[in-house]
């Protein structure tokens, strides 16, 4: 049993609560119909080894399925995610950008209303002139 708690937590890291909810339903449902298709084969009549093999074999093919399902869930949320981080950073830079803009500006505007800054470049008309 904690070996499906474990798989049930992997895949909830992986594909959020949603997905992981939906892909262990579908393995409970796999297992309890490969189950109930035993149970049901015995109560008939034995089971046979080339009948229990095809029913491996089904359980094989049925687990193969989940299993590409889960990694083309994990590879769609990875492509997304390193979008959103190049998208994240993008943003990065431009907010970067602007607060570089606005510290220039800002220097810009204490240098210009400061009233020593005025005053120099008012010496320095009166002198050229």
């Amino acid at each position: 049993m904690t070996e499906v708690v474990e798989v049930y937590k992997i895949l909830e890291e992986a594909l959020g609560k949603e997905k992981a909810d939906v892909i262990m339903n579908y393995v409970k449902q796999v297992v309890n119909g490969i189950k109930s298709g035993l149970k049901s084969e015995l109560k008939d009549e034995l089971v046979t080894k080339d009948v229990f093999q095809a029913e491996m074999r089904n359980v094989y093919t049925e687990l193969n399925n989940l299993k590409e399902l889960f990694y083309a869930e994990i590879k769609t949320i990875k492509t997304e995610l390193l979008l959103e981080i190049e998208k994240l950073k993008s943003e990065n830079r431009v907010l970067k950008q602007l607060i570089y803009f606005l510290i220039i500006i800002n220097i810009l505007a204490m240098t210009i209303f400061n009233r020593d800054f005025i005053e120099t470049i008012k010496l320095l008309f009166k002198v050229g002139g």
